[in-house]
Parts: C-alpha cells; structure tokens; sequence
C-alpha cells in the first residue's frame, strides 16, 4: 500500500529534456570544460527558435543568473540576442555590487560582535560564495547569516542594533532565527541561535560547532565559518526545508564536493546517521550527481544503490524544481509527504506536524483549523 502510494505521489515525472533547460543546468557552471563549452555553443545552433525569454527568466528564478551570464558571455557571447545578454548583464552588475556590500558587511559585523566577547560563525551567503565559488559575485544571496550561541542571542541583537538594524517583523513561526533590516542601506541580517527550524529539528550540538570552525579570507579579513562537514549538512539541511526549489543549493553541493575531495565520506555519513539526517544526505547528493553529472564517492554510490525511496524522493524533486506550477491541493499533498518521507524517525515527523498544525501555509487548512474562531 505505501508502496503504491509513492509510486503515485512520486513517480519518475521528470520534465522532458527542453533546450533551454539543458543549457541552463550547462551554463550555471563555476568553470566549463572545453567539451563542455563545445556543447554549450552546439546547443544554440542546433535549437530552431530557442526560447531566450524563457532560459532568462529559468536563470534568474533559480539564483543562477550570474553563473549563466559568466559563461555564456565567455563562452557565446556572439549566439545570444543583445537584448536577452543584456539583461542578464544588468542582472549580473547588479548583483556584483549587492554581493560586494553585503560581503564588507558581513566583515564588518563578524568583528563587531568580535569585539565585544561575542563568537559569531558566518553562515551561507557570502560565506558559500567566496569559499565554493572563490569569488561572491558568481552566485546569487539575499541576506547574511551570523550564527550565535543561544547565551550571546540578545546580545548579538542589541549590537546588530547599534549598528543600525532594526526588526521590522514580528518573530513569527521561527523564532530559532531573527530578520533584522539595516534601513539606511536596505541589508539584511538574519541572526540564528541554531541552525535547523521549528518545523524541521535536528538533534546537533551546534556548541561543537565553535571548536571545529575553520575561517575564509575576504580580501585579508578572516571570519569564523562552520567546519567543512558541519558545512555539507547544513547546506543539505537547508536544501531539504526549501525542498530544493532553487537550483543554486543543487550546484553548492556540485562545487562542496569538487573543493572536498578528501573528505571522510564514511564519518560524513555516520554523523548523518547520528543526526537522523542521512536520507536529506543522500537525496542532496543524487540531486548533484543527476542534475550536474557531480562524481559521487564509492561509499555514497554503494549508499544509494538499489534506494527505491530515495530514488522516487529525488526524482520528485528534480521534477518540482523546474515545475511547481501543478495545482496547489496536489502540491501540498506531495510537499506534506516529502517533509515526512525525508525524515528517518517517527519522532522526527512531530515537530513537522505540530508547526503545520499552529502556523498553517496552506488556505484550506487554515479554513480548516481556525473555524469558529471570530
């Protein structure tokens, strides 16, 4: 019966191969091999009537925009329209300058908390960016994350006051982070004290986190990031909460696992394991290596051979990532059932359906929930 069910819920629905879409998943590339730029320039002249509109408009959904301008301007800069390069260049010079500020605020908020006894880890943003991509205008980030230990929280957020943030929003249904908003300059700060969420918990010491950090360069300034294995899962975590609906969290485990050939794969796994986290893992893994051809280690391969849930699991996502238009009743169905799928225990579906219960997304359900309420 379950069976059965996943089968309905999940089957392999991947979206047909468009032109557009195989350049896209080329293109979002920190470095194209001379085969791989080949393809990239056959590709064009081979489609009749390619959809350019659609290709920028793919680009720019998925936060890839300024990987794919990198190399098509590179690479067929003389095969794209004027009009469709120049938008994805006034995209890309955009986000140069934002990732730019963000990266020096980002040093500059680190060592104020320094300053002031307060350890602070640089979380995702400007962090992936420099230390996967080796420059932060080769992918797209919105905000800065700066975890803190929960002792140092209200601290934290009294500095980031005197800064000059403020917090716009009330705290809402995640109160394991905090939004705060510089007004004088539009940037973002999102302050954790743990890196998991309400709805989706995972059982880390994040207090081991400090003793195995590892720090990244920015141009001479050195801010405190979490270890590279710490990174994987978090990335993967992280991944896993949005269900991938982004491609670029795909490609930061493509460029994690080309920087980290070394890795113990084997402990990375077992820690999984310990953490109830191994089958994000591994879906976070097959993703990679379907979507971005990303060489998978002997103990992952062997890992995921003969994986019936992971394997429906990912090619749901891969499906979704690219179409998440389907009806909406459809979608929370099967979106109800990742978050429950993706997770090993029992115990771990808990915290899921209490946070759907008390702070529901979906209309229906808050009808449902909240009747008879005034």
């Amino acid at each position: 019966m379950v069976s059965r069910l996943l089968h309905l819920l999940y089957t392999n629905a991947s979206p047909s191969p468009q032109p557009e879409r195989a350049l896209l998943l080329l293109g979002c590339r920190r470095q194209l091999s001379a085969d791989q730029q080949r393809h990239l320039r056959d590709l064009i002249r081979t489609t009749p009537g390619f959809d350019w509109p659609a290709l920028v408009t793919m680009a720019v959904d998925q936060r890839v925009f300024p990987l794919v301008y990198w190399n098509l301007q590179a690479h067929a800069a003389d095969l794209v329209p004027a009009r469709q390069l120049a938008a994805l260049q006034e995209a890309f010079v955009l986000n140069t300058f934002s990732s730019v500020r963000m990266r020096d605020e980002l040093v500059r908020a680190v060592t104020t908390l320094r300053s002031h006894g307060i350890g602070a880890l640089a979380l995702r943003g400007p962090m992936v960016a420099q230390s996967l991509y080796g420059k932060t205008w080769l992918r797209e980030f919105k905000d800065i994350d700066i975890l803190v230990r929960p002792r140092d929280f209200d601290r934290a957020k009294a500095i980031c006051f005197a800064l000059g943030y403020i917090r716009p929003d009330p705290v809402g249904d995640n109160d394991f982070n905090q939004a705060l908003v510089n007004p004088a300059t539009q940037i973002k700060i999102e302050l954790h004290w743990a890196v998991d969420s309400p709805f989706m918990r995972v059982d880390v010491n994040t207090e081991a986190y400090w003793s195995r950090a590892v720090e990244v360069d920015f141009d001479g300034q050195r801010v405190q990031t979490l270890s590279p294995d710490d990174l994987l899962l978090m990335l993967c975590f992280h991944g896993a909460k949005h269900r991938w609906h982004r491609l670029k969290w795909v490609y930061d485990i493509a460029e994690f696992v080309y920087h980290h050939p070394d890795l113990d794969w084997a402990q990375t796994l077992k820690t999984a394991r310990q953490l109830r986290v191994e089958r994000i893992l591994l879906v976070c893994l097959a993703l990679a290596h379907n979507l971005f051809q990303t060489p998978l280690p002997p103990v992952i391969a062997a890992r995921l051979d003969g994986d019936w849930l992971i394997t429906r699991l990912t090619w749901y996502i891969q499906r979704w990532i690219f179409d998440q238009a389907e009806p909406r009743v459809l979608d929370q169905i099967r979106g109800i059932g990742f978050f429950l799928l993706i997770r090993e225990h029992l115990r771990d579906w808990l915290p899921s359906i209490w946070h759907a219960l008390h702070y529901p997304k979906s209309p229906l359900l808050r009808r449902v929930i909240h009747r008879g309420e005034p």
